[in-house]
């Protein structure tokens, strides 16, 4: 629970102090102004209940695993008032969405985190999401364009040690480091498919 409410409840509170701030150091204030502060308050109220009660974040529930990253991403990038451009690629023939609900909650978190720092602390302009299936492997890169990793003298943060924390749990691999263009950050997570999975389907040789 600790981990979930940092990863999604303190990252949307952070966005939205932030675009208080914002709105502070304006001089007129109108109720269009802080009509997306009120709804972006109520999606987080909304995710808080949903994690008290230990349940699956809802449009994962309902609608699957990319559609539920592609709602974050929409979202988190919105919130930020930064103009960051991004892209969701979903190449994983539906079989992220038949594993284990724990898994796939576990996946959705570490999605979701690696999303939020780079939103948070990349000073990007794009963001980009693919999920895949590779070798028996589901595969999820979640990579931008920034100013790439800190110095190694810095202290790992909270959020990655969470995610790292949550890869172990569920028995896959994660690894972070430069993006593919030798720019930016990329983080990726390898989940084994389960035997059973795999034996049910010809997608994932």
């Amino acid at each position: 629970i600790g981990m979930d409410l940092h990863d999604q409840t303190l990252a949307d509170l952070t966005r939205l102090s932030r675009k208080v701030e914002q709105l502070v150091q304006k001089s007129d204030l109108s109720g269009d102004a802080l009509l997306p502060l009120s709804r972006s308050l109520q999606h987080c109220m909304q995710d808080l209940r949903q994690i008290i009660e230990k349940a699956k974040p809802s449009v994962l529930q309902l609608f699957g695993f990319a559609e539920a990253v592609e709602n974050h991403l929409d979202r988190a990038v919105r919130d930020s008032d930064v103009p960051i451009t991004h892209d969701l690629t979903d190449l994983t023939f539906g079989i992220i969405d038949k594993l284990e609900p724990t898994v796939s909650v576990a996946l959705f978190r570490i999605t979701q985190e690696a999303i939020n720092n780079a939103v948070r602390h990349a000073q990007c302009s794009h963001i980009s999401v693919r999920l895949q299936v590779q070798a028996g492997e589901i595969i999820i890169d979640v990579e931008d364009n920034g100013v790439g990793m800190p110095k190694p003298t810095r202290r790992i943060g909270g959020g990655i040690n969470n995610m790292k924390t949550r890869a172990r749990l569920i028995s896959a691999k994660f690894s972070i480091g430069t993006g593919a263009s030798q720019r930016g950050t990329l983080i990726s997570v390898y989940m084994p498919v389960p035997k059973t999975l795999a034996e049910t389907t010809g997608n994932i040789a």
